[in-house]
């Protein structure tokens, strides 16, 4: 994982992370998590995440505990009307979404006491972490900035970067 997050770091000029909450990277690679971490998930966002799958669950709890982003569940499960209204806002694309059986999760990046809805970089990083966990767990899924899975993420024409999904 360690590779992943230099190579990831290096692409950009201004770090994302201020150095005084960047763990070392040993930190965030050994095996044990110390119990005590940076972030932890609100009770209303771990009442989101509770509705989701519970690999989603345990994908997005070890991601917190990397300590590299404080994370905030913005949706979990949704009704048909709730998926209505989005695809309606053209905020989605499909009445068949995932969220509707728990199979995805719309995760955001918190900073500041609000949501960051603008750091696109920060969430392409984020992504390299969630794929480097997933993949460390045995967790197949799918993100909203390549809903392709190519690993090509300039042909992406809807953009959704805080959404993850059950493959």
């Amino acid at each position: 994982m360690s590779w992943l997050i230099r190579l990831l770091a290096s692409l950009f000029r201004e770090p994302i992370i201020p150095q005084k909450t960047t763990p070392k990277i040993q930190e965030i690679a050994r095996p044990k998590i110390e119990e005590e971490t940076l972030y932890k998930f609100s009770k209303q966002s771990l009442e989101k995440l509770e509705t989701c799958h519970p690999d989603l669950q345990k994908l997005f709890g070890k991601v917190l505990e990397s300590g590299l982003f404080d994370l905030t569940v913005v949706e979990g499960v949704r009704t048909l009307e709730r998926q209505k209204q989005l695809v309606a806002e053209g905020k989605s694309k499909t009445l068949n979404s995932k969220h509707l059986d728990g199979s995805a999760v719309d995760v955001a990046i918190y900073k500041n006491g609000k949501i960051d809805w603008d750091d696109s970089k920060a969430y392409y990083v984020l992504a390299g972490i969630v794929y480097t966990l997933a993949k460390q767990e045995g967790i197949s899924v799918r993100w909203g900035g390549n809903w392709e899975c190519n690993q090509d993420y300039d042909d992406t024409t809807f953009l959704d970067l805080v959404h993850w999904e059950i493959l």
